[in-house]
């Protein structure tokens, strides 16, 4: 799954990634950003739990139909599966759409 070697080599940079930070930064500067996260129920690779738990670390103003976490039942690759696929796909244009007045 994961090569500890280049893990451990891999140059960060000042320090390793923090995305829920810029995440929160970018929410915060734009408020018409929308986040649509997906993953697929039993991969074991990036669990979608962990994602939920960071997700819900995030104050209000990023809550609701602005970020959203969908699950869908298969494996990491969720999107290979044609239903999976296309329920994602139905969910992003959901999202990319204005909201009604």
């Amino acid at each position: 799954m994961s090569n500890a070697a280049v893990t451990r080599a891999w140059d960060f940079g000042a320090g390793p990634p923090q995305s829920l930070f810029e995440l929160r930064q970018i929410l915060a500067t734009d408020p018409k950003m929308k986040v649509l996260v997906g993953h697929g129920l039993f991969d074991l690779v990036t669990p979608y739990f962990r994602s939920q738990l960071l997700l819900d670390q995030l104050p209000a103003f990023a809550s609701g139909p602005r970020v959203k976490l969908t699950v869908y039942p298969s494996g990491l690759m969720f999107y290979s599966r044609d239903a999976s696929g296309q329920a994602f796909r139905a969910e992003v244009e959901a999202m990319m759409k204005p909201a009604a007045k």
